[in-house]
């Protein structure tokens, strides 16, 4: 690889890969994994939206209880 992983090529990287895969688990602890789009941060923090009943809130909140 002739890249230095440094914070400006990740961000580069980030910026110009748009799309992504969010991997979850289920209150059953299956695996569950979805394509997002999304927007990185200059500090790393990465959005993105999706419906607030979707199967990926429910496995976020599931796993911060």
């Amino acid at each position: 690889m002739d890249h230095v992983l440094n914070k400006t090529y990740l961000h580069q990287f980030l910026q110009q890969n748009l799309l992504g895969v969010l991997s979850t688990v289920t209150s059953d602890n299956i695996p569950d994994a979805a394509p997002i789009y999304f927007i990185p941060h200059a500090s790393f923090e990465i959005y993105f939206i999706t419906a607030a009943s979707s199967q990926k809130v429910k496995n976020i909140n599931h796993a911060n209880d």
